[in-house]
């Protein structure tokens, strides 16, 4: 974590360097942070960062990440950085890790490799974590098992 006061790794100056939120120059003399992840510069008055918060980072290894390098899982509340696996519900857009979704890595790539929908446990209280529908096969499904067990019945 870096920030833009003297001491500590200084913003090389307002040429180069824009807030990654307000898009306006971050100066020297600027409260701002470096996200440790994509190292945007982020004025503190831009995102969620209180001077409390900010002199705790100045003095500390801590690492901080933007809003844009991470997001917080609507289950278990942990950071969920760009690198994990984790799905975003198409409709609520909250970021759920697949281990609190109860998604299977066979599920994680299928869901990645094709164009359907998922809906996380919390919209859809009734299918939990299993909910998802292919838009790409003409097949719409809330869950992709009630096709499997309507595919099952006119079998039989």
């Amino acid at each position: 974590m870096a920030t833009a006061e003297i001491g500590i790794d200084q913003n090389p100056g307002p040429v180069q360097n824009s807030c990654g939120i307000c898009c306006k120059l971050v100066k020297r003399n600027d409260k701002a942070i470096q996200c440790d992840e994509c190292d945007l510069w982020i004025h503190t008055r831009c995102t969620s960062v209180d001077n409390t918060t900010y002199a705790k980072l100045q003095n500390t290894t801590d690492q901080w990440f933007c809003q844009n390098c991470v997001a917080s899982c609507g289950i278990c509340s942990g950071n969920i950085h760009k690198c994990d696996p984790a799905i975003e519900c198409d409709s609520c857009k909250t970021w759920i890790y697949n281990s609190c979704a109860i998604v299977s890595n066979d599920e994680y790539k299928n869901i990645q490799a094709t164009n359907c929908t998922w809906i996380c446990p919390l919209c859809d209280e009734k299918n939990l974590s299993t909910s998802y529908s292919s838009t790409s096969s003409g097949i719409e499904t809330n869950n992709i098992f009630d096709t499997l067990t309507n595919n099952k019945e006119t079998l039989n």
